[in-house]
């Protein structure tokens, strides 16, 4: 028997939540923090806030109560919640049919005071837009159920569906036919990597971060709260060579080999010239191994905490010297005009995210990390003509961007 909202007046109808505004209803991992997922939340706000300021906005992300603060006064009717990630938490399982199946159910049938009202609000949304990422693939496989819980609420209402700048790759096996097939029900839907377009017959876009890169938010501080105390106890300048590592999807390197890559890197730009050095976290905690680890022997450094990114603005700098495994710190830091070399720490996946700014033109090197083809740590590399190529590509994307809200 179908269980029902107990205030419900009537057996046979549902209810809705009336409301004369457009609501547009976003999904993304935002909030945990991670500035690549948080910077690409804040630049479709912005977006938005300028393309539908009327409109409610809701962002439904890993951790609203933080996303609230990150990203308050980005749009001016922005509302967070998780009912959708709290679904998959509910019916979480190595099988990622167990977990769309029970998500479905409940978005079409509700049934748990939990998540009763957040299902009533979603099902209230005009359109349902799953932000760029990496998120949705076999690394994550309970994901998969985002674009079965989005498809059901089209099925029921009619909602437009969209995604952009996703990375949906590595996928194999069942889960291939389910993404595609289940990316054929969406309004629009971009790959930001071309074997993820040509597997999901999807159209070959771009990563979402260009968006703010065409914002001219790069070198800007990504939140909406008044920076100026901060800026005022910032110094000026930047480090000449910076590094993140960071300390999830080390596949193939323990924290030893990883340290020892480092201080290879540190100890060759030192001789080359450099004269200070920066450590760079994206999600706080988990991208400070390295750093702990040579703090002791490279004394004269700065640490930039995921915070002071937020709020002081990306630290990157023409000529600077980049050694980073995170793929949105290779694509920004490029943008910015910043030589490096990039850390693939998990084939399959980040050789994907990577050789996609490859393709785009950075002119970075790679360094694989273990097996067979492991050698020295190379010296970072560039092409000068990025920063303008990454100005071209913002376009591109406000250009899409447009098309789906204007």
């Amino acid at each position: 028997m179908q269980r029902r909202l107990k205030f419900w007046a009537k057996e046979d109808a549902a209810p809705e939540i009336e409301s004369p505004r457009e609501r547009i209803y976003l999904v993304s991992p935002a909030g945990t923090p991670n500035y690549g997922d948080d910077f690409i939340a804040a630049a479709w706000l912005r977006y938005l806030a300028d393309a539908k300021p009327e409109a409610d906005v809701w962002l439904d992300c890993h951790e609203p109560g933080r996303a609230a603060v990150m990203l308050d006064g980005l749009h001016p009717r922005l509302r967070t919640t998780d009912t959708l990630w709290q679904l998959i938490d509910q019916f979480r399982s190595s099988d990622w049919e167990h977990t769309a199946e029970g998500v479905c159910r409940m978005i079409r049938d509700y049934g748990s005071p939990r998540v009763d009202l957040g299902i009533l609000l979603l099902r209230g949304a005009t359109s349902l837009h799953l932000l760029g990422g990496g998120y949705i693939n076999d690394v994550w496989p309970e994901n998969i159920s985002l674009l079965a819980a989005v498809a059901e609420v089209k099925a029921l209402t009619g909602a437009r569906l969209l995604a952009t700048g996703q990375g949906l790759l590595p996928l194999e096996g069942a889960s291939v036919g389910e993404v595609a097939s289940r990316l054929r029900e969406f309004d629009y839907a971009e790959s930001r990597d071309q074997p993820g377009a040509d597997l999901l017959g999807v159209t070959k876009g771009l990563d979402d971060a260009f968006l703010g890169v065409a914002q001219g938010e790069l070198l800007r501080r990504a939140g909406g709260r008044s920076a100026e105390e901060w800026a005022e106890a910032r110094p000026n300048e930047l480090p000449d060579v910076m590094v993140l590592l960071q300390g999830d999807f080390r596949n193939n390197a323990d924290a030893e080999h990883l340290k020892d890559v480092t201080e290879s890197f540190l100890k060759a730009q030192l001789a080359d010239g450099a004269q200070s050095i920066g450590f760079v976290e994206s999600i706080p905690g988990v991208d400070r191994l390295v750093f702990e680890m040579l703090s002791d022997e490279f004394r004269e450094t700065r640490y930039f905490p995921a915070s002071d990114l937020w709020l002081g603005g990306f630290p990157a700098a023409p000529g600077q010297r980049w050694l980073t495994s995170r793929f949105h710190f290779h694509m920004l830091s490029a943008a910015a005009g910043a030589s490096g070399v990039f850390v693939n720490m998990s084939p399959g996946y980040y050789d994907i995210k990577h050789g996609s700014l490859l393709e785009l033109g950075t002119g970075w090197t790679e360094l694989a990390i273990g097996g067979e083809e492991e050698g020295p740590v190379p010296a970072p590399t560039a092409n000068q003509d990025f920063p303008a190529r990454a100005a071209e590509l913002g376009r591109r994307k406000v250009t899409v961007a447009d098309e789906l809200y204007r």
